[in-house]
């Protein structure tokens, strides 16, 4: 029997043995036989959908598998519902203390990252860092009220870290980013430290002798705006 026909005939078996009173009875999905893994992927899928884009949906993939891996292994946490406005504060507190790849997804995670060849493991994590942690997950489980995953949640209440104000002597060091360079239209104030105020000399020094324009960072060939994508793909380069 050519193999079309095997598989047509176990698909009609299939469909007679679901076919009662007139209807399909298709198997039920239920909700809560979702891992925390399967939910965070269809919460990728979600914001693909939504066109986020595609570095923004990176972060979030990296935050929730770190944070997954943690409920796992040091929370014995496998039930979405269990997890609480204490439980997310408690990894953020853990990731301070720990330090710097207290966590890694996976096997491939760690080849990624060249775990170990890294001589910061272990270092502090910044309160910048935690806090977009805290965002990231704030925003995964307002999606999981939001679509009735869950019922409710106080993880919003989760409080952000408090950072350093940026003195004057800061504010002299930054850079305005005019809407129409931006991903979100808005006008953006960049601030660089000492050590890029003399890279960026470097550059400027460098750039000038090849090439006649005012943009810091142009195009080699046209001398025009340079992409995103293309300027993260050169920077290291630079």
């Amino acid at each position: 029997m050519p193999i079309n026909m095997i598989e047509n005939t176990s698909l009609i078996y299939w469909l007679k043995n679901q076919y009662f009173g007139g209807v399909f009875l298709l198997p039920r999905i239920s909700k809560k036989s979702k891992s925390i893994n399967d939910i965070i992927v269809g919460y990728l899928e979600y914001c693909n959908y939504k066109n986020l884009s595609l570095k923004t949906i990176k972060s979030y993939h990296q935050t929730l598998m770190l944070f997954s891996k943690y409920l796992e292994e040091e929370k014995q946490i496998t039930d979405i519902n269990k997890i609480n406005k204490d439980t997310v504060e408690e990894y953020i507190s853990f990731t301070k203390e720990r330090g710097k790849y207290s966590f890694v997804a996976s096997e491939g995670g760690m080849i990624k990252a060249n775990i170990d060849k890294r001589s910061d493991i272990g270092k502090e994590v910044s309160n910048c860092t935690l806090n977009n942690y805290l965002r990231n997950i704030k925003a995964f489980f307002s999606y999981l009220v939001d679509n009735q995953i869950i019922k409710s949640s106080n993880v919003h209440q989760c409080k952000f870290i408090k950072t350093e104000r940026i003195s004057k002597e800061q504010l002299r060091r930054t850079i305005l980013i005019p809407a129409y360079l931006t991903k979100g239209r808005k006008d953006r104030v960049v601030f660089y430290s000492m050590q890029m105020a003399k890279l960026l000399q470097r550059w400027l020094k460098f750039k000038d002798t090849m090439q006649e324009t005012e943009l810091l960072f142009p195009t080699q060939r046209t001398n025009t705006i340079i992409s995103n994508p293309n300027f993260e793909r050169s920077f290291p380069g630079y």
